[in-house]
């Protein structure tokens, strides 16, 4: 029998993995030592590269995190119709067993 089995349980674990990491990179960001950079060389050519460093770094931090956030939340989604979908097959089966005599 060919198949696979979604366990709701590791599917919402994972879940949380993930978003324990969104968090990670979150306090991870290390574009406040770059923007020290354009503190320090004011008006150069430095500054400049590293303003435009610190806004690259920033959003591709916070995009990550979003991104990571929002997959976290497809895995909860994910496990809940698993879980909605097993109940009902289950409910249906109970139906059907009694209706054939089968409990």
């Amino acid at each position: 029998m060919s198949g696979f089995e979604a366990v709701a349980a590791d599917i919402r674990a994972a879940s949380k993995e993930m978003s324990s990491a969104a968090t990670g990179v979150t306090s991870a960001d290390p574009s406040a030592s770059v923007d020290d950079v354009a503190t320090a060389l004011p008006s150069s050519k430095s500054a400049a590269a590293a303003a435009k460093l610190v806004t690259a770094w920033r959003d591709r931090f916070t995009g990550w995190h979003d991104d990571a956030e929002a997959q976290s939340q497809r895995m909860e989604d994910s496990a809940g119709a698993y879980d909605a979908s097993d109940y009902r097959a289950d409910v249906e089966q109970k139906i059907l067993l009694r209706r054939t005599g089968g409990l």
